[in-house]
Formats: structure tokens, sequence, C-alpha cells
């Protein structure tokens, strides 16, 4: 598995070169195709998809808790999650991807983004969150 330095510089190069696609890797959309309005409809639809599961299993979310997205990337699905949770926060550890997602969202007052480069979330207490996602597959 990658060094947590390597996964940095590695999503730093990708938020550099086409930040979008780099979060929805669509062959289409590649080479900054991405039109703002779709991508942000995409992480729209992908929360619509997740909170209508988790109300099928019947597990409870509370809307006044806050959100986590891990891996937010430019905050795609964290501006998603505003839209049912009162406070969400991204999390990333690329700073070109958090600074994106920082002026993508400047007028989201639910939208908190925070640049993480250690292998721990300590800035948040245990059992902050009322809802956590990631769209974050790792190998081991």
């Amino acid at each position: 598995m990658p060094s947590l330095r390597e996964l940095q510089k590695n999503w730093e190069g990708f938020a550099q070169a086409d930040p979008l696609w780099a979060i929805c890797t669509d062959p289409q959309k590649r080479n900054q195709k991405w039109s703002e309005q779709d991508f942000v409809e995409s992480g729209n639809r992908e929360i619509e998809k997740v909170l209508s599961h988790v109300r099928f299993l019947g597990l409870p979310v509370d809307p006044k808790g806050p959100a986590l997205d891990f891996g937010c990337g430019v905050g795609r699905l964290t501006q998603a999650l505003a839209m049912h949770f009162d406070e969400c926060w991204g999390v990333d550890i690329s700073p070109t991807m958090i600074r994106t997602a920082q002026n993508f969202h400047k007028t989201n007052p639910r939208c908190n983004f925070w640049l993480n480069q250690t292998d721990n979330l300590q800035k948040f207490p245990d059992r902050s969150f009322a809802f956590i996602y990631s769209s974050i597959v790792l190998q081991h």
C-alpha cells in the first residue's frame, strides 16, 4: 500500500490536471469536459441513491447531526449531503482539492472543508457524525 505522502502526491497531481474527472472518471468527460452543473447533479443523484437505500434498510439518520464526506475531492458529495444535513464536513488529503472545494461551495454555509495530511481524524471527537460517506476504496 502506498505511503500517505505518495497518496497525497498522486491526488495533488490529479487535482492539478483535471480535478472533476479525477473524482468522476467518465471516459467521455476526460480533459476538463465535465460541466460544473452535470458534475454537481451526478453527486446529488449518488447521495439520493445512498440515502434511499439507508431508508430502505430502516437505519436511523439524524439530519440535524453533521455528515462527513471522507475523501471529498472538490466537494461534489459534500454539497449533496448538505441538502440533507444541517452541517457537512468534507475531508481530503489534497490541498488543491480542498481549495477548489472551498471556492466551489463558498456560498453554502453548511459545507465545511478540512485538509487532513495525517492518518487520523483527531480533529473530530469520537462519534462526531450522524452520517459518514466515503467513496474511497482501499486496497491492502
